[in-house]
């Protein structure tokens, strides 16, 4: 079996590079506008995705966007038509998602300020984010006054979404699917921090610079187990849905846990892998990753055995990230072939690894722990083995118990 990644930047290179450890013959191709040294010397590249394709290679989509391709290839994994459909149709996943009994959130679509302002005025109390038809937040957490006051200074390129902020705590919940049927043992949620500086300070990041993630283990009950709530709440009620479209890859919800009635509102679909979440589910999961993804390309759900602790993953990255690729041409010093640590934009030269300067994230670093203060230390103390030029992280380490409390008060758990 050999296995083909379909990159958009090289996010998803160190899940092949596992692959790759594990004894599989492996490649990738990224769009020409990706530097041509990325990851050489690690993982063969190759100019045209189509050459040499059979029936024994495997096709990974790292990223939303490829469905299309997806549709004329034996084996793939990670993308389809309708994965694209639910990640960029913001409109279309929310009516999905109210169809199907999620709660949603008061929201509006515009492409004029003034439109947009008249809809703020009788709940200017109210908190609201103004997000792109993709997905990318614009202004965050905003009272209506507020929101109306940068609207003045705004002059829209494109339709946009003003979307209530629910009182509340934000968390993401996934899981696996093939033909529309979940993955036992898959589901996963993170709490994530998006923000480049510690205290949640400076620029939003394209991915999230610190996660904490756990799996969702059945819930006990005097009479037995049953499923975790916030999948019966969310997931669950999708899924008749999901199988009559044979839903086929990673599907994440993107929620707010209401801090006065402990309901989960919907605020979006992501599809295919999410990062840093992706190497963090895989810190937790003991498991050969080549029979998993060959086993759900064939159709049949795989055999889990997630750990039950919790998961932290961290991103170590180089200027002038986060708005524009990493610099090129560091050595890094550190031993990125190690347990725990998942490279990204780098590459090889005479056995030594350097920054490539593709989208500017170095590596993913992952560890597991039962508190979050330990988390951390073991997170940092892994980021500290790794000295590169100008390494950017955030020191603040993750931290998830503003929200383990209110889903504890709720029994989630």
């Amino acid at each position: 079996m050999r296995f083909r990644m379909l990159s958009q930047c090289g996010q998803g290179l160190a899940l092949l590079n596992r692959l790759q450890d594990d004894g599989y013959e492996c490649e990738f191709w990224t769009p020409p506008n990706i530097p041509a040294d990325l990851y050489e010397d690690i993982i063969p590249r190759t100019d045209d995705w189509h050459d040499g394709l059979d029936e024994e290679t495997v096709v990974l989509f790292d990223a939303p966007g490829s469905g299309k391709l997806a549709t004329d290839l034996p084996l793939t994994w990670g993308a389809s038509p309708i994965n694209d459909v639910l990640h960029f149709d913001r409109t279309f996943g929310l009516k999905i998602a109210k169809i199907h009994g999620l709660k949603i959130p008061a929201y509006g679509r515009f492409n004029a300020t003034a439109p947009a302002a008249e809809f703020l005025s009788g709940c200017k109390e109210s908190r609201w984010g103004l997000e792109l038809p993709n997905g990318v937040v614009f202004y965050e957490d905003q009272s209506g006054r507020q929101m109306c006051e940068l609207l003045e200074f705004t002059e829209p390129l494109t339709d946009f979404y003003l979307v209530e902020r629910v009182p509340g705590e934000s968390l993401s919940l996934s899981g696996w699917y093939v033909g529309g049927e979940l993955v036992p043992n898959s589901l996963f949620s993170t709490v994530e921090k998006n923000r480049f500086l510690a205290g949640d300070y400076g620029p939003r990041c394209p991915t999230a610079q610190l996660c904490t993630g756990w799996f969702w283990p059945p819930k006990r009950k005097r009479d037995g187990e049953t499923t975790p709530t916030l999948y019966r709440h969310t997931l669950k009620k999708l899924e008749p849905w999901l199988k009559q479209e044979k839903y086929q890859g990673p599907l994440c919800l993107r929620l707010r846990i209401g801090e006065t009635d402990g309901i989960p509102s919907f605020y979006g679909f992501e599809t295919g892998f999410r990062y840093p979440a992706i190497y963090a589910m895989l810190e937790g999961l003991e498991v050969d990753l080549a029979d998993v993804i060959s086993t759900m390309v064939a159709g049949e759900k795989p055999e889990l055995k997630p750990t039950r602790s919790r998961i932290g993953a961290m991103a170590i990255s180089v200027p002038p990230y986060p708005y524009f690729a990493g610099r090129a041409n560091h050595l890094v010093r550190g031993n990125l072939d190690a347990e725990h640590v998942w490279p990204l934009d780098v590459k090889c030269v005479a056995g030594c690894n350097f920054t490539a300067g593709a989208q500017g994230i170095v590596a993913y670093l992952t560890a597991q722990a039962e508190k979050d203060e330990e988390l951390a230390g073991n997170l940092h103390e892994l980021a500290e083995r790794i000295n590169v030029a100008d390494k950017q992280l955030r020191d603040d380490g993750p931290d998830a118990g503003e929200v383990i409390e209110l889903l504890t008060n709720w029994h989630y758990f």
